[in-house]
Order: structure tokens, then sequence, then C-alpha cells
């Protein structure tokens, strides 16, 4: 059984990777979404609120990068 993995996959030890795929069926009768827990709630609006201002100052600062060059 040694280097018949190099073999397979083109003879370079180093490169003898193995990907492995597993089928999942969709079921399309799931109508629901599950519910984000009430403790993360405040969490999540603080951390979209940040989000939210450091995209502003983004593009604040690219505008004036902009207007620069």
């Amino acid at each position: 059984m040694p280097g018949q993995l190099q073999k397979m996959f083109g003879g370079s030890s180093a490169n003898a990777y193995m990907l492995v795929y597993r089928q999942r069926k969709v079921s399309k009768q799931i109508t629901e979404q599950p519910q984000i827990p009430a403790y993360w709630v405040d969490e999540i609006k603080k951390l979209n609120e940040d989000d939210e201002f450091l995209r502003q100052n983004y593009e604040a600062l690219r505008n004036q990068f902009d207007i620069i060059l």
C-alpha cells in the first residue's frame, strides 16, 4: 500500500488531497426559520449599529481621498 496515494494523486506525497462530498437532500417543506434567542437580540443590534458607524466613516474617508486624487 505505500505509495498508492501518491500514484493516485499525481505521484507527489506533498499533494495527496482527498475531497469527500456528502449528498444532502433539502426539504422544501421547511417554512419556519429558527428564532434568534432573546439574549442575542440586543448584541446583534449593537453590532449592526457599530457596523453602520464604521461603514459611514469608511465612505467619508473614501470620498475625501477621491477628491484629493
